[in-house]
């Protein structure tokens, strides 16, 4: 039992180990910017570690100012994190039979790669019939790729923010193509085909117009909700038919 259960930690974290290219000029951006809206390092790995959700984080640390617009904050954070509503439901099946105190935890280390790995995991077991009597989600599996992913996104963030000063605008560097290049290779690893994407087009559009339109973030909040209200529109058609 403790030999399966390590062999599964060890295959968890080896899986992790391909996308931390990706995740680390990630989190040093962040913690970078982060620093230069003022925030210290306890306060950013407080942030990345309690949120744990890069894309809110980005887009919380874009609208802070001397005097944040906190209610815009609040909800441009909860709209880029609803996402997650629907990633937890689609495990659903898998770890329902598990008791909360076990749940609660699993989701909470639930990020897009975590996500996506878990669910191509899961896809693969399945297509192979490799069913064990606790189903196809393996805790041990899951928990050490999700706690790879906590931890060196933490270490990260909160490096950047005490040297970030040493390397001025990393961007500059162009280590931001990192967090477009990790979503589309998750995007890639679970391409859903072009009807299913049309939600994405659609929220990349009205974001895009509102960025060039409007001042301020509101482009984040009305490209999420154009999205969000067209993966609807598109359930309401499949389900009528």
């Amino acid at each position: 039992m403790h030999h399966a259960v390590f062999n599964e930690s060890l295959r968890g974290i080896r899986t992790a180990l391909p996308l931390l290219a990706g995740i680390i000029p990630v989190a040093l951006i962040l913690g970078t910017q982060a620093a230069h809206t003022g925030m210290n390092p306890a306060t950013v790995a407080m942030m990345c570690g309690l949120n744990f959700a890069g894309g809110s984080e980005f887009a919380a640390i874009s609208l802070w100012s001397a005097v944040p617009p906190t209610m815009l904050i609040i909800l441009t954070t909860w709209l880029i994190n609803s996402r997650h509503i629907v990633m937890g439901a689609t495990l659903t099946p898998y770890i329902e039979h598990l008791p909360r105190r076990q749940i609660f935890p699993l989701l909470f280390l639930m990020t897009d790669e975590s996500w996506a790995l878990v669910m191509q995991d899961i896809m693969k077991k399945k297509a192979q019939g490799e069913k064990t009597p606790q189903g196809y989600f393996s805790i041990p599996f899951y928990t050490a790729l999700s706690v790879t992913f906590w931890v060196i996104w933490v270490f990260f963030c909160t490096l950047g923010s005490v040297v970030g000063q040493l390397f001025g605008n990393l961007n500059e560097w162009g280590f931001a193509m990192a967090f477009p290049a990790t979503f589309l290779s998750i995007l890639a690893s679970l391409w859903p085909g072009w009807r299913n994407t049309l939600p994405w087009l659609v929220a990349l559009v009205v974001a895009a117009l509102a960025s060039h339109y409007l001042s301020g973030g509101w482009y984040v909040c009305l490209g999420t909700l154009a999205g969000l209200a067209c993966a609807w529109m598109s359930q309401g058609e499949s389900n009528a038919r």
